[in-house]
C-alpha cells in the first residue's frame, strides 16, 4: 500500500463545517480536532475554515495523533498551519493524553490571553515535539526577557 493510499485523508474541512453551525458561543466553545490531518478535501479550505473558527474565537485543539508508536504520522505542514493560528498542537501516547490535554488547554488561555513570549515558551516546553518530562527542562531556545519582564514587579 503507498503513503498515499495509507493517508487519504477524512475530511475534515466538512467536519469543521459541522462544528461550526453547531456552535451557539464560540468564545465558550473548546474544539479539539483528532485528526492526523490528511485532508480528503480541500486543504486550503480546511485550513481557511480552522482560522475563521479561531478567528471567531473557538479554542481549537489539534490532537495529531493518539498512538503508542515513539514516531507517530500525521501531516507535518498541516500541523504547523494550525500551530501558526495560535492553536495547541500535539501527539502522544494514550498515557501522556490527560495531562497534555490538561496542558493544552492552559496553553489555549495563554496564546488568547497572555504575552506570546510565555505563551510560545509554554507550548514549546509543554506540547512541543522536544517537550520535557521535568518541569522546568528546556530542549529549545525560549526567549526570556519577556518572561522575567512579566515577573518584574514596576518601580
Amino acid at each position: 500500500m503507498s503513503h498515499d493510499e495509507r493517508h487519504r485523508g477524512t475530511n475534515i474541512n466538512q467536519a469543521q463545517s459541522y462544528c461550526k453551525r453547531q456552535i451557539p458561543k464560540p468564545r465558550k466553545t473548546h474544539l479539539v480536532l483528532i485528526s492526523d490531518p490528511y485532508e480528503g478535501g480541500n486543504a486550503q479550505e480546511m485550513l481557511a475554515r480552522a482560522a475563521s473558527l479561531v478567528a471567531s474565537g473557538v479554542n481549537v485543539i489539534a490532537l495529531l495523533a493518539l498512538s503508542d508508536s515513539r514516531r507517530p504520522g500525521y501531516h507535518d505542514e498541516h500541523a504547523a498551519a494550525f500551530a501558526a493560528m495560535g492553536c495547541p498542537v500535539f501527539a502522544c501516547t494514550p498515557d501522556q493524553f490527560p495531562d497534555l490535554m490538561a496542558a493544552a488547554l492552559q496553553a489555549a488561555l495563554l496564546l488568547r490571553h497572555g504575552v506570546p513570549e510565555v505563551a510560545a515558551a509554554f507550548c514549546e516546553l509543554r506540547l512541543g515535539k522536544s517537550r520535557a518530562i521535568n518541569y522546568g527542562a528546556c530542549g529549545a531556545p525560549i526567549g526570556t526577557d519577556a518572561i522575567i519582564a512579566r515577573q518584574t514587579p514596576a518601580a
